[in-house]
């Protein structure tokens, strides 16, 4: 008998905010919270798949390293990507955003 949808996010939700690595289990965590409930039965799968990857690499490319080594994952991992950018408590975890043109204060 197929898991309940709800009971899948409950548990993917756990695994997002308690990773191994305080970073992560912030910015997983936080996409989750802020994502979980909306996520269609496929994108919960991916995102399900994605929690069993080792953090290093999840880490990497959420940094923006080796994005096109993401492989299934890209899409989830932009998602995440863009989610962490417009958010004004994670945006600077991730980096300077190389779409944008650096400060120039003179």
């Amino acid at each position: 008998m197929p898991e309940p949808l709800d009971a899948r996010r409950r548990r993917a939700l756990y695994r997002a905010t308690h990773r191994g690595t305080k970073e992560l289990d912030f910015m997983v965590g936080r996409f989750a919270t802020a994502r979980i409930a909306s996520m269609s039965e496929a994108v919960l799968a991916d995102f399900e798949r994605m929690l069993s990857v080792p953090d290093p690499e999840i880490d990497f490319w959420l940094r923006g390293g080796g994005e096109g080594e993401a492989g299934e994952f890209s899409a989830i991992i932009a998602s995440m990507r863009t989610f962490l950018l417009t958010e004004p408590l994670l945006r600077n975890v991730l980096g300077p955003d190389p779409s944008r043109e650096p400060d120039r204060h003179e």
